[in-house]
């Protein structure tokens, strides 16, 4: 009986040990790599990494704030507003980071033409970080203008 108990007790800690989330610097080095794969223009390969950095690391906001940037860099606007919308609602992310993914979220509607909901995420990210005003004053005047 015994031997039972520590066999399961050996196969559970196996498997946790083997569903854990790898650690920061194993998140560092996949999204290293995702960074060189992305500037050497291997698109996929970069996708790849990004999607692999946050399936290990799903707690990371840094993984899945580089994920969100791909997608924006690569013209994915839907893509990167849905990753953005996570971070924002994600409890244990800095205002001052969830402010970084309403500017990244305002930049997407920007470039999708949808010019409101550009103008409401700025105006989410100045109200969670203050020091953004001056950054997106000239963003933000001239959406009104258009308006």
């Amino acid at each position: 009986m015994q031997y039972q108990r520590s066999i399961l007790t050996f196969c559970a800690v196996s498997v946790l040990l083997c569903a854990a989330p790898g650690n920061a610097a194993d998140a560092r080095e996949v999204l290293q790599r995702a960074d060189e794969a992305w500037a050497a223009g291997n698109i996929q390969q970069a996708e790849d990494l990004f999607h692999a950095a946050v399936e290990r690391h799903p707690a990371s906001v840094e993984a899945q704030m580089r994920l969100a940037g791909f997608y924006l860099g690569n013209q994915r606007y839907r893509d990167s507003v849905l990753i953005y919308r996570t971070v924002i609602g994600d409890a244990s992310a800095e205002s001052v980071v969830q402010a970084k993914a309403f500017v990244g979220m305002g930049v997407a509607y920007l470039h999708a033409g949808k010019r409101r909901l550009a103008h409401a995420s700025f105006q989410e990210a100045i109200q969670l970080d203050p020091a953004r005003k001056e950054q997106l004053q000239v963003l933000l005047s001239d959406l009104e203008a258009v308006d």
